[in-house]
């Protein structure tokens, strides 16, 4: 990517602390904290497997040692409402795991009892371990651990009300190059709730929700990838009670342009998170946005509007704590000829009541942004990057209304303690 030069106007924390500048709501998403789940199974005696027990039919259960060929052909004619359990127990598997009927629940004995191992997936496959068709309405996955996928842990896709609880996705490979992209992978969904799941190892991002809307990401811990959380081109979002460490970066909220993209991705609330010690060097190698993220990046809003961060920590996020961006940092080329649509600025920017200590100490050199940033420590008045930056590109014809006076994309900041901040400006 190459950025255009910058010049750093370092200013104190309280300078972008704009009376004005409220919280617009955002926060809260327009759906229930229940609005993924799947309807509660009742008794059925005469369910097939004893894993069954209590789960209403049509049910099939799997013990350790169950054929492939059995699990597939009983996925292969699932009905509406069928519940897949699988006993304790690792269950290796050289094919996709494929669902295409509506409110599917499948179920394990716990993320720590029962994983399902996607190592051996045959060559020239999708390298998905479960793949939920569009339109498979109520898919539910709980209580199971999805173990090397060749490239997506769980994706699911054009369906409404999606639920991951308790759900582990993790790989093994001593090279983290060869991991997959996505762990929890929902696109173009609609109410999805992603809980109380441990993700780690992924190439591009642990938790990745795009394209979506009406969303809860809670209480989840993403870790050892090289983005922890992404919200992308998605709108009605929640995302709160995370912990978010040792990835390259923490939690990101963006849009990218794109003829295939749900575009003006807005209200987001990402609240009461703790971000800590992003610095794992990027191991992404497909050339996209992520892999361009420099290691040690707390959060950054790009390209998107309407967001909202506050009562989150940040600390030890080596290259910087927050940032507020612009698609052209990411691609200083782009044009609106390529997406008409698609507009690059980001805008009214909530950023408030955080706690951000010990950021900034140590910029990725490895990135061109982290070496810009680096340029600049000899005169940051803490000695630091600071832990709030703002690429200073506006578009008064995107402005928002009654934006303060010298703030036209209504990005502010306050109540952060000891932040510091930091507007980049072109040189051109």
């Amino acid at each position: 990517m190459n950025l255009k030069p910058l010049v750093l106007a370092v200013l104190p924390a309280l300078a972008l602390a704009v009376p004005s500048c409220k919280s617009s709501s955002s926060g809260g998403s327009a759906v229930d904290e229940d609005a993924g789940t799947s309807p509660e199974a009742g008794a059925d005696a005469a369910a097939p497997s004893p894993l069954c027990i209590g789960i209403a039919a049509p049910c099939s259960g799997f013990s350790e040692g169950a054929a492939e060929s059995d699990v597939a052909n009983a996925i292969a004619t699932a009905q509406t409402g069928s519940t897949f359990v699988f006993g304790p127990g690792t269950f290796a598997f050289t094919n996709t795991l494929t669902f295409a009927a509506t409110h599917v629940t499948v179920k394990g004995a716990g993320i720590g009892q029962t994983t399902l191992d996607f190592k051996g997936l045959a060559s020239g496959s999708s390298g998905i371990g479960i793949d939920v068709l569009d339109g498979s309405d109520g898919f539910a996955i709980r209580d199971i651990a999805v173990r090397d996928p060749v490239k997506n842990g769980i994706k699911v896709k054009g369906s409404t009300g999606v639920t991951f609880h308790a759900v582990k996705v993790s790989w093994s490979a001593a090279d983290p190059r060869t991991h997959g992209d996505y762990a929890i992978y929902p696109v173009f969904c609609k109410n999805v709730l992603v809980e109380s799941s441990d993700i780690s190892g992924s190439s591009d991002a642990g938790i990745y929700v795009g394209q979506s809307q009406g969303i809860i990401v809670k209480n989840n811990t993403s870790h050892d990838n090289v983005a922890g959380i992404e919200i992308e081109n998605s709108y009605n979002a929640d995302v709160f009670g995370n912990t978010v460490k040792n990835n390259t970066a923490g939690l990101l909220v963006f849009d990218v342009p794109g003829a295939g993209n749900q575009h003006d991705g807005h209200n987001v609330h990402v609240h009461m998170n703790i971000i800590d010690s992003n610095n794992t060097p990027n191991f992404n190698a497909t050339g996209s946005i992520v892999a361009k993220v420099p290691a040690g990046t707390g959060s950054f809003v790009l390209g998107t509007r309407d967001v909202e961060f506050d009562h989150n920590t940040y600390s030890n996020n080596m290259t910087t704590a927050f940032s507020v961006d612009s698609y052209y940092v990411a691609d200083s080329s782009w044009t609106s000829a390529q997406d008409p649509l698609y507009q690059p600025i980001s805008k009214r920017v909530f950023v408030h009541d955080n706690t951000m200590t010990g950021n900034g100490t140590s910029p990725d050199l490895k990135t061109q942004l982290g070496a810009i940033l680096s340029t600049g420590k000899n005169v940051y008045p803490n000695g630091h990057v600071p832990d709030q930056l703002v690429d200073g590109i506006v578009d008064m014809s995107m402005a928002a209304t009654g934006a303060p006076t010298g703030n036209p994309m209504f990005v502010c900041f306050s109540n952060n303690g000891t932040a510091d901040f930091a507007i980049c400006t072109s040189t051109s």
